[in-house]
């Protein structure tokens, strides 16, 4: 159980914003960056984003709050949410 703990808390480094969300800019991965998320966090975050599915945020599915900040500021450019596509 002590093993999920740790997991649970390391925590997102720039490459790893980079990698999962993208081109977001350096404003945008200092804004995720200062949230301090973990990397499952930031994984969730692109899974969102990703979503193939636009149902998957009806399906049950719920993001924490800061989840949904990450997705925020991956989508601030954008006019539409990419999830919502």
């Amino acid at each position: 159980m002590a093993r999920s703990s740790k997991v649970a808390e390391v925590f997102a480094t720039r490459a790893d914003v980079v990698r999962l969300l993208g081109d977001i800019g350096d404003n945008g991965v200092v804004a995720v960056l200062e949230l301090t998320p973990t990397l499952l966090e930031v994984e969730e975050a692109a899974a969102w984003l990703d979503a193939q599915d636009p149902a998957m945020p009806r399906q049950g599915h719920s993001q924490t709050p800061r989840v949904a900040q990450i997705i925020e500021i991956a989508d601030r450019d954008d006019e539409e949410p990419q999830y919502l596509r």
